[in-house]
This record gives C-alpha cells, structure tokens and sequence, in this order.
C-alpha cells in the first residue's frame, strides 16, 4: 500500500489546517467550559446553601436519652413510646 493510494490528492498542509482549524476551536471552546463548570461548582459548593441547626435536638428529653415519656420493662424489645 502506497501513501498515494491513501491520499490521492496528496498531502497539503494548508488543507489540513483547514480541516483541524474547527476541531482545535471546538477543543478549546470546551476546555474553557470545563473550567467555568469547575470553578462554579467549587463557588457553590463553599457556600452554605441549606443551614442545619441540630442545636434544637439536644434538648433533655429528645428521643430516649433523658426522656421520662418511655416505659420499658426489662426486655429491650418490649419498649412502648408515649408522645
């Protein structure tokens, strides 16, 4: 197999500048993209969109610990919660 067989017009560069010039502008178009996205991303992921205040469920009397709305007997599975 011959290079002439492959390209039979030949091999010119001006052609192949034509041909890379949109594919080279399409590289560079979404690398910029990516860094947009990149750095947009890392802005909003910095900032405290949603506040969790936990600070509220502390209190004595939350949940099991301290709470004097149980009534358990001696079997742990046998527990009944009061609101």
């Amino acid at each position: 197999m011959d290079i002439n067989d492959v390209f039979p017009e030949g091999l010119d560069i001006t052609k192949a500048y034509d041909l890379l010039q949109p594919v080279i502008i399409y590289i560079l178009g979404m690398s910029v993209y990516a860094v947009f996205i990149f750095k947009f991303y890392q802005f909003v992921s910095s900032k405290d969109v949603f506040v969790f205040d936990l600070s509220k469920y502390e209190k004595p009397g939350f949940g099991r610990s301290g709470s004097s709305s149980t009534a358990c007997s001696t079997r742990p599975s046998t527990c009944s919660y009061f609101p």
